[in-house]
């Protein structure tokens, strides 16, 4: 589930939103040495996404939309040691990806009467990054392994998420292109499940700016 608070320096007025759904896809990795994971491999993944999104703005109805589509990516890299501990080994790995999403939100007439229309959708976005890692155990469990890491992107947008309201667009500036610092971890719990998280500060033109915090679990079957 996503949150959101949105505010007006000109008219005062806020509004809060939310969306929350489900994902399903298939996913494929190929490492060229899948037992150190060191070299070059590709990740790719294809997905489809069904969301109910909510809108609650001053002194007006709470509004709900569905939004779904397919998203795509194939990222590629090649790690390299740099550092070889009694405890851990330090990576550094050069990335590039590319992510075509097609998810959009519905038509959707509010009970004002405004028809409100999803633009700019089918964006493809290509990132270009290196990320230094550091995959450790620790003194009491050697069997349990802990990554942490440091990643700097470029990221590129071909479109600009907008919506049109009675034919007046409304969209979002300065995304177009993208600084990205992320800073991560990921640990194991067991042979089966591990946790991760980052946090990621985004910067681009016009005032834009973005912090996202991400928490994770991950299975394995």
């Amino acid at each position: 589930m996503q949150t959101a608070k949105t505010g007006s320096g000109q008219s005062g007025y806020n509004s809060t939103g939310k969306v929350d759904g489900y994902s399903a896809g298939v996913y494929g990795t190929w490492y060229q040495d899948a037992s150190s994971l060191n070299g070059a491999y590709l990740d790719s993944w294809l997905q489809y996404s069904c969301m109910k999104g909510e809108v609650n703005g001053d002194q007006i109805s709470s509004e709900r939309y569905d939004i779904d589509g397919l998203s795509a990516s194939l990222e590629a890299g090649y790690r390299m040691p740099v550092y070889q501990g009694e405890n851990g080994d330090v990576f550094v790995t050069p990335q590039a990806q590319v992510i075509w999403n097609g998810i959009k939100a519905d038509d959707h007439t509010e009970a004002n009467g405004t028809k409100v229309q999803s633009k700019g959708n089918n964006n493809v976005q290509t990132r270009l990054g290196v990320k230094l890692s550091r995959d450790g155990v620790s003194d009491m469990d050697k069997g349990k392994l802990f990554t942490t890491y440091v990643e700097t992107n470029w990221i590129h947008n071909t479109e600009q998420a907008e919506v049109s309201l009675d034919g007046m667009i409304i969209k979002q500036s300065g995304n177009a292109n993208i600084a990205e610092l992320k800073l991560g971890a990921e640990g194991q719990l067991n042979n089966k499940v591990s946790l991760w998280t980052n946090v990621a500060q985004q910067v681009g033109d016009e005032g834009y700016n973005d912090t996202a915090l991400t928490v994770g679990i991950k299975f394995k079957f």
